[in-house]
């Protein structure tokens, strides 16, 4: 498992000189994985309690260089969000959790910014030897995981289960995530990529 704690950081919107993100990078060490792997990323998002304004922010979470996911909460969401996403990762990949200053409207002016993330980056159990994360069965199937298996369709929109799983479909409403590369401005914490590695 791989873990980075909450800590705080603030992009800067429009309403400065420069845009910057702040990114949170963690690189799958060969050390670690023997080749494609699938891991199980868990992120997380919320303003900070001593700033509870402005118009929200936003969490975006990449995978060499490729929006996989992303989630903008309200200026005064101090609970915050956490999101689930599976990626298959090779030695070398990047997955970075990007700190944004765009809100729920678009705005990225408001300057009040300053928010929590976190990432928790884990190999997957597939107990049931299905091809499927029980962690994600779960999510739809609490304590059954035998609702979905690699080849079947359980929501009869034409993509099997293992399709769905693979390109971050949502069983209840279908959406995908897609995006693009982003500016990359990082700033080092001593941790060298950001993320620590524990066992």
């Amino acid at each position: 498992m791989f873990i980075r704690d909450s800590s705080c950081s603030h992009p800067n919107g429009t309403n400065q000189a420069e845009t910057h993100w702040t990114v949170r990078r963690w690189t799958a060490p060969a050390s670690d994985l023997s080749g494609p792997t699938l891991l199980q990323v868990e992120w997380f998002i919320s303003k900070t309690a001593n700033n509870p304004n402005g118009e929200g922010v936003t969490a975006q979470l990449h995978l060499n260089g490729t929006m996989v996911g992303k989630t903008t909460i309200a200026g005064d969401d101090t609970t915050g969000i956490t999101k689930t996403r599976f990626v298959t990762t090779d030695v070398g990949d990047h997955i970075d959790l990007v700190h944004t200053s765009e809100g729920p409207g678009g705005n990225t002016a408001d300057g009040s910014d300053s928010s929590l993330t976190s990432m928790v980056v884990s190999t997957v159990v597939d107990d049931d030897g299905d091809q499927l994360p029980d962690a994600w069965e779960e999510t739809w199937a609490p304590g059954d995981l035998t609702q979905f298996s690699s080849g079947a369709d359980f929501d009869s929109d034409g993509l099997s289960d293992d399709e769905e799983f693979e390109n971050g479909e949502n069983l209840e409403i279908n959406s995908f995530f897609g995006g693009s590369w982003f500016i990359l401005n990082t700033s080092s914490n001593g941790y060298g990529d950001c993320l620590l590695y524990t066992s």
